[in-house]
């Protein structure tokens, strides 16, 4: 009887670190999953961001005497101040294409490799890597989560 009494004592109290690291292995997925959809749902927001960008870059850039006349070109000069203007001012990007949350941590960071303007028909096209930093995995993930942001922006409209 001794012997199965202690074999019982010791069952129970491993019933009870397994449990502990099921929930610990539950709440990391779940930390995991959190993070994955919020770098998702701030690569969907930097997106469309970045569309509008364009779109008003583009729209600004275009004379309303060419639209008259129905000429299709724009002023490329324009269009890359118009472009960056959106992303400072209305983005609040910083100069080096960051964004920081109010306790100064970074919260993204935006390279751009390629971006086209093309004066006739008027156009603007991007490529560009965003660089998330981990929100709740910080500490057990160091490496930062990348996503491309791709997109192009074109007015073919003529006013009549």
């Amino acid at each position: 009887m001794r012997g199965l009494r202690g074999k019982i004592k010791t069952d129970a109290g491993s019933t009870g670190v397994g449990m502990a690291l099921l929930f610990a292995v539950t709440m990391f997925v779940m930390l995991f999953i959190c993070e994955l959809y919020q770098a998702y749902a701030v690569k969907e927001a930097v997106d469309a961001e970045f569309t509008r960008a364009m779109n008003t870059a583009v729209d600004l850039s275009i004379s309303d005497l060419h639209r008259q006349d129905h000429i299709l070109e724009m002023d490329t000069a324009a269009a890359y101040d118009y472009f960056f203007d959106y992303l400072y001012t209305d983005m609040g990007l910083s100069p080096g294409l960051s964004a920081r949350a109010r306790s100064g941590r970074e919260i993204y960071s935006v390279h751009i490799s390629e971006l086209d303007i093309t004066r006739s028909p008027p156009s603007i096209r991007i490529n560009a890597e965003l660089t998330l930093e981990p929100a709740f995995l910080g500490g057990l993930a160091p490496f930062p989560i990348r996503f491309p942001i791709r997109g192009s922006s074109a007015n073919r409209r003529i006013e009549e």
